[in-house]
């Protein structure tokens, strides 16, 4: 019996390292392509103050911060091809506009996050919720204009 035991702790010990292992090696390179796309932001002038990861239709990394006392956001692709991107972050509508505009158009009972990303129309308000069945969705408002853009139901 002893012997069982042994051999099920040694197993799901090595389980738990390996598993270790690989979430710290993706959660490293993650990391360290936030760290290029603020060292970009920074060589545009910009004085970082977060970044994030948002992948939508292509994956970005959005960083906001200060351009000579400006608030900005920074659009930095990790398709080499797509150019990044300054939007100013005063000539868009808040994350309370968008979150109303959500109640205006359905019933969500939890926001689970909102966030700033970029899509093929441009800059984009996020909002991820659950509806009334508990059922996954997302809301997107155009960040600039303020206009519905999509809303993705249901998943």
């Amino acid at each position: 019996m002893k012997k069982w035991i042994l051999l099920l702790t040694a197993v799901v010990s090595v389980f738990m390292i390996c598993f270790a292992l690989i979430y710290f090696t993706a959660n490293q390179q993650v990391n360290a392509e936030l760290e290029i796309a603020e060292e970009a932001a920074r060589s545009e002038g910009m004085e970082v103050s977060d970044s994030y990861h948002y992948h939508g239709s292509e994956a970005y990394y959005v960083v906001s911060g200060s351009i000579e006392g400006s608030n900005q956001l920074f659009f930095y692709s990790e398709n080499s091809e797509l150019e990044s991107v300054t939007v100013p972050y005063d000539e868009g509508i808040t994350e309370e506009q968008a979150i109303e505009m959500l109640y205006a158009d359905d019933e969500p009972s939890k926001i689970l996050s909102s966030k700033i990303g970029m899509e093929s129309v441009g800059p984009v308000w996020e909002i991820v919720y659950e509806d009334q069945d508990e059922l996954l969705n997302y809301y997107y408002v155009k960040f600039e204009s303020g206009d519905w853009w999509r809303t993705i139901r249901n998943l």
